[in-house]
């Protein structure tokens, strides 16, 4: 990516407003991909990002389908990743906890495209798993430049995703 962009302001601390603002969202909205730009622009505002993505999760085929991108043009809805055998899967798909990579080598060790991802301009990410109890039924992920995500936004980011299982649950069912 060229030049900055908003997930390049300051974090904002996650306030009640932009839950209320999600709920708004998420009674006004049709479909996914309406509720994900609603939900796209507190996660830029508040952990940050300079690609966010959402992706359904199908268990069977171990395949994680993107839903929504906020760089369609790199990442394009509809892409799927193969995700099974590998210790990201067992941790986000099968365990449900959040995988936190502060740099280019947690990038190189998660995923098979990062050589794509650091040629982006990024090297932190935020995943995380959207759950209805213990099912996983997809991914919530922020990715920003290196050393840019740290522990401390694991909660907000967790807090975030719940807006998305019903719009998850739903598109599984479908």
């Amino acid at each position: 990516m060229t030049g900055p962009t908003r997930g390049d302001l300051p974090k904002k601390p996650l306030s009640i407003e932009d839950c209320f603002e999600l709920a708004d969202a998420g009674l006004a909205a049709v479909t996914v991909s309406a509720f994900a730009a609603a939900l796209d622009g507190v996660v830029a505002r508040t952990i940050g990002h300079r690609l966010f993505t959402i992706s359904r999760f199908d268990p069977d085929s171990m395949e994680l389908e993107r839903v929504y991108s906020s760089d369609p043009a790199a990442y394009p809805v509809g892409g799927r990743k193969q995700k099974g055998g590998t210790p990201w899967s067992g941790m986000i798909l099968r365990d449900g906890e959040i995988f936190l990579g502060h740099d280019h080598d947690a990038i190189r060790g998660a995923f098979d495209d990062h050589e794509k991802i650091i040629a982006l301009g990024l090297g932190s990410i935020i995943n995380v798993p959207v759950r209805r109890g213990d099912t996983v039924l997809g991914t919530m992920n922020s990715t920003h430049r290196e050393g840019w995500y740290t522990e401390a936004d694991r909660d907000d980011a967790r807090l975030l995703s719940t807006f998305l299982a019903p719009w998850l649950i739903k598109s599984v069912t479908r």
